[in-house]
């Protein structure tokens, strides 16, 4: 063991798996073996080791283990996620939808036994555990595990079959197979627990050993769209057309990128799209102009795209409301023709990106000409053999020649030998107290042929352990300040390397965010909220500190703000404008450490516009409205009133009567005549006033209980009526504060005028 292990095992860098088995406390164990010295001496800080002793020791009394293994099936369609492996490595399946509901099909295999008689199986997300399956394997029937939170699920299962114990010294017969090791407990031969003081100290013939899981690790990502776009020249849908390259016309050189992408589901729309170019030199670059569009149109495909080479490829980024993302990539290939010479190109064989521009060779004569391949990139390799020789002739006076590359080539694998592992940590260098910080030692190696990273020991300064997940750990800070964390690797044969990390811990900074949603418009409810508002995990927004400022600005007063309750402690809030106006919306939040931190925003209340009172008579316009009393219809002429009354911003027009008035003395003079008015279109009651009194202030507000559309009014007297009609419109409970709206704020309007 090396000094630096043995430093970090005396300052209690032996962190353990936040998972617990549950076998250790089931089996027991016959007194403290004189192999346990050898393969740990069975402290917690040295366990009991048993990868190491059930081969060397319990395969020698005819004990073979179990194989310990199981998929991760997707309830829709039935297909496999992943299925757990042997050894050190764990599969990440990427991009897995939220929501995504899955069960278990176990295959693990008995050994020496018949069968599996017990299993051990957990599920954490994010290094905390969110299910327990224990005991008889057919606890594991029915289970199922929506994953409706983004995150790392990692699914561990550990078996036992039913060999007789005695061949396993009473520990029992468990797998072993899996890359995930945890500590536990084991309660010795009397099964009784003779722990006393903290855990770590174990008494009688209690001691502490390391057992082992098979693991798969799954990603949960937010719902992403599909990403996907077509490429048109000059109508032509060019997209992917590598074998049947297109001309380019020097007169028109325009294409049009059109965007096919499809949000997962209707409720999360795509709220952002970026659209880049392939520049052969520099690498991808953002279309100038292009952000958010869903058709771009390109003027010119080499002035508007410098640096793109003779192939235009392109890709398109999405994201959606919820935060999915995805990207799509698409090439559209073109033909470049001399009148004799040749044009040399240097493509990625994958993508038929070029690599490096082309190399024009224009104006030769005929003959054989070499050519030689650009460099290979340290990420590529040159597949085209060269040099490659070009000849031209009377048949061929021009030619395209193309040098094709394979991209991310994978490095060659460390050539065998004796040395040490190669300890590598890859951790931020500057994150804020109270963030979940990942110390990742997953891209260690052994140098050593067929070799593999047996165990990982993180010491981590100043810093709360949250999970140890193995070749990685989860943990937070505290206080601020500079901190070391170090790590120490061990391969299969027990050499080690270590190396250490600085990372400075900044404040907790909260963020403010504030959303604004609703009708922004006088009496209606606009919405606050700050819910998209983040802090440090660890250090979360103290929502009784939450605090709502708003301000009139221009139009309004502070008497026109309206509210229920405070606006301190609460993320969300409910608020109505009585005017018109211009107001200030300030948030400020704090978190648990102290910090604080605020937005602000301007926002207009447009005022609600009068409905237009409008009706109309079926007679042609600037022909005055004639009927005639009907014999047939007890000598009644019939008038009709049609109601075309509307709403100029969106509101419903829910209340709405017809006014008339008979001029009795034929005078031509409707002020000294009675008037009458029908709320349903076809019954007339008098309004019991005169006409400027019926116009100022009769109150259709509880009289009006409907919006009919036409009023019919039958009279056998000859002479002259006056029609009028008069409208108000609705405010809907449930765009408002009923609390806050009084009579005069539903709007009205008639056509006395």
């Amino acid at each position: 063991m090396s000094l630096r292990r043995i430093i970090a095992l005396v300052i209690s860098v032996m962190i353990i798996l936040s998972i617990s088995p549950i076998h250790i406390l089931i089996d027991v164990f016959a007194g403290l073996s004189p192999y346990l010295p050898i393969y740990g001496n069975g402290t917690y800080s040295t366990p009991a080791d048993y990868k190491q002793i059930h081969p060397k020791v319990f395969e020698g009394k005819g004990a073979v283990a179990p194989n310990a293994k199981f998929s991760v099936i997707n309830n829709a369609d039935s297909s496999i996620i992943d299925t757990s492996a042997d050894g050190p490595a764990v599969t990440r399946v990427e991009k897995i939808p939220q929501f995504t509901t899955i069960r278990i099909n176990n295959l693990s295999s008995p050994g020496s036994g018949t069968a599996i008689d017990m299993l051990d199986f957990q599920v954490t997300r994010d290094g905390s555990q969110i299910s327990t399956i224990q005991g008889l394997p057919t606890n594991l029937n029915g289970y199922e595990l929506n994953m409706s939170t983004p995150g790392i699920y990692r699914f561990y299962m550990c078996v036992r079959d039913n060999t007789d114990r005695k061949k396993t010294d009473y520990w029992g017969n468990w797998s072993y197979n899996g890359a995930q090791r945890a500590k536990g407990l084991n309660y010795g031969i009397n099964g009784a627990k003779e722990t006393t003081g903290t855990p770590e100290t174990a008494g009688g013939d209690d001691y502490w050993g390391w057992w082992y899981f098979t693991v798969v690790e799954i990603e949960v990502v937010k719902n992403p769209p599909t990403a996907d776009f077509n490429i048109y020249y000059k109508g032509e849908d060019v997209t992917g057309n590598s074998g049947s390259p297109r001309a380019v016309d020097p007169g028109n050189k325009s294409l049009i990128l059109e965007d096919n992408s499809n949000p997962y589901s209707p409720t999360e729309p795509i709220v952002s799209r970026k659209w880049s170019y392939w520049d052969v030199t520099n690498g991808w670059k953002e279309i100038p102009g292009s952000t958010n569009k869903t058709t771009v149109d390109i003027a010119d495909m080499d002035t508007s795209l410098p640096g793109s080479g003779q192939n235009k490829a392109f890709k398109i980024e999405c994201s959606t409301s919820t935060g999915g993302s995805d990207c799509e990539e698409h090439t559209a290939y073109f033909n470049k023709v001399l009148a004799s010479g040749y044009i040399i190109y240097y493509r990625d064989q994958a993508t038929g990106r070029d690599l490096y521009p082309e190399k024009v060779m224009s104006g030769l004569g005929f003959g054989s000409y070499i050519e030689h391949a650009l460099p290979a990139s340290a990420d590529s390799e040159l597949i085209t053999p060269s040099p490659q020789t070009i000849v031209l002739d009377s048949a061929t006076p021009f030619k395209n020649f193309t040098f094709y590359y394979r991209m991310d080539n994978p490095p060659p694998p460390p050539p065998p030998s004796n040395d040490p592992p190669s300890a590598i940590l890859n951790a931020p260098d500057t994150v804020m107290a109270g963030t979940v910080v990942r110390a990742d030692g997953g891209d260690s190696w052994s140098n050593n042929p067929d070799g593999y990273i047996a165990d990982y020991y993180f010491t981590t300064e100043g810093a709360n352990l949250i999970s140890d997940n193995g070749s990685y750990v989860r943990v937070w800070y505290p206080t601020t300040g500079t901190y070391t964390i170090y790590l120490e690797v061990e391969d299969e044969r027990g050499a080690t390397d270590w190396v250490d990390h600085e990372i400075t811990v900044a404040p907790p900074i909260p963020t403010a965010v504030m959303t604004i949603s609703g009708n922004l418009k006088e009496n209606r409810k606009v919405t606050l909220n700050s819910i998209e508002s983040t802090s440090p995990y660890y250090y979360p927004l103290d929502v009784t500190k939450t605090t709502w400022t708003i301000t009139a600005i221009s139009g309004g007063a502070a008497t026109d703000i309206k509210y229920s309750g405070s606006l301190t402690g609460t993320t969300a809030k409910d608020v109505l404008f009585k005017k018109a106006g211009t107001y200030r919306v300030r948030l400020t939040v704090q978190n648990t450490y102290g910090r604080s931190a605020s937005a602000e925003q301007t926002i207009t209340i447009v005022p609600d516009l009068l409905p237009v009172a409008k009706h109309y008579l079926p007679t042609p316009e600037g022909v005055p409205y004639k009927v005639y009393r009907d014999p047939s219809d007890a000598s009644q002429a019939t008038f009709q009133l049609f109601n075309e009354s509307y709403s100029p911003d969106g509101d419903t027009i829910n209340k709405a009567v017809a006014l008339y008035c008979y001029d009795s003395d034929n005078d031509v003079s409707f002020a000294d005549e009675q008037w009458y008015y029908s709320k349903n279109g076809t019954t007339w009651v008098t309004t019991g006033m005169d006409f400027d009194t019926t116009a100022r202030s009769f109150n259709i507000f509880n009289i009006a209980t409907s919006n009919p559309t036409e009023f019919t009014l039958k009279a056998n007297q000859v002479g002259k009526y006056y029609f009028a009609i008069r409208v108000m419109e609705a405010i809907q409970a449930s765009e408002t504060i009923p609390e806050f709206i009084m009579e005069s704020d539903y709007r009205r309007a008639d056509t006395f005028n």
